[in-house]
């Protein structure tokens, strides 16, 4: 959790804005200072949705019950903030459950308001919004990937703008579930993860390859994951090159777990 004391600004319009991803339930409150968004409090918390949804593509009790929870307890945080100045987004895990208006409704019971449900596109264009607003970009092609837990967005852009926007079935949470089920590592369980996302990737590469870019950017917490993970072996850096990417491949077989 991130907070701010912002007892300077307290007669600022303040918003909210929660993110049911599908494998951590994010919240963001911030105030608008000077036509600037200040943040005043983020929490997030792993709920894990995608992990909850059983073979008939259904949220399972153990993983409604971790979700409503944590809802409460981002509710508690919000009592004091207009409902016309909230904003709750759904992406992957509830575009693809068929009970997810179970859990639709107890959101509209806790906040006054319903979910919305966006498409995987819609999320690939919040994100590099997000990603423009949170850091310096290029004014050249910056290209930015969040790994999800049950989705992988993948965005062009300039600026503030996004020009090519797609959302992938490539997720941490999801792939785990495939491929890693038992929480054994192996050549060949990893192999055949690489295969499905090269056959996924299939579906972009031309067109993302073709137009190109000058930045890359990853904005997710599995990419935070990987970089601390390379930062473990004792390596001081920001990026995430291929060699890297390799060594922490390695390491992880040899672990076997």
């Amino acid at each position: 959790m991130d907070s701010i004391n912002s007892q300077d600004c307290s007669t600022e319009p303040v918003y909210a804005a929660i993110d049911l991803g599908s494998n951590s339930f994010h919240l963001a409150i911030g105030k608008v200072h000077h036509h600037e968004l200040r943040w005043v409090e983020r929490r997030s918390e792993k709920v894990q949705l995608a992990a909850g949804i059983n073979a008939e593509n259904c949220l399972d009790a153990e993983v409604m019950e971790r979700a409503i929870l944590c809802l409460q307890q981002f509710q508690q945080r919000i009592t004091h903030i207009p409902t016309h100045h909230i904003r709750i987004v759904g992406t992957k895990a509830l575009r693809s459950a068929k009970n997810a208006n179970i859990l639709l409704a107890q959101i509209e019971q806790l906040f006054g308001q319903r979910a919305e449900i966006i498409s995987g596109r819609e999320e690939a264009r919040l994100i590099y919004l997000g990603v423009s607003h949170s850091i310096p970009l290029l004014d050249q092609t910056n290209f930015v990937v969040d790994i999800g837990g049950g989705s992988t967005e993948f965005i062009l852009g300039s600026g503030f703008n996004a020009t090519n926007t797609e959302s992938l079935h490539i997720g941490c949470v999801t792939f785990k579930q495939t491929f890693f089920t038992d929480g054994k590592l192996s050549q060949n369980r990893f192999s055949e993860a690489v295969t499905a996302t090269r056959q996924q990737l299939q579906l972009i590469s031309k067109t993302y390859l073709e137009r190109g870019w000058n930045q890359a950017i990853g904005s997710s917490g599995s990419i935070k994951a990987i970089l601390q993970a390379i930062c473990g072996f004792g390596i001081i850096t920001e990026r995430i090159t291929r060699s890297h990417l390799e060594m922490l491949i390695e390491h992880i077989l040899a672990a076997g777990k």
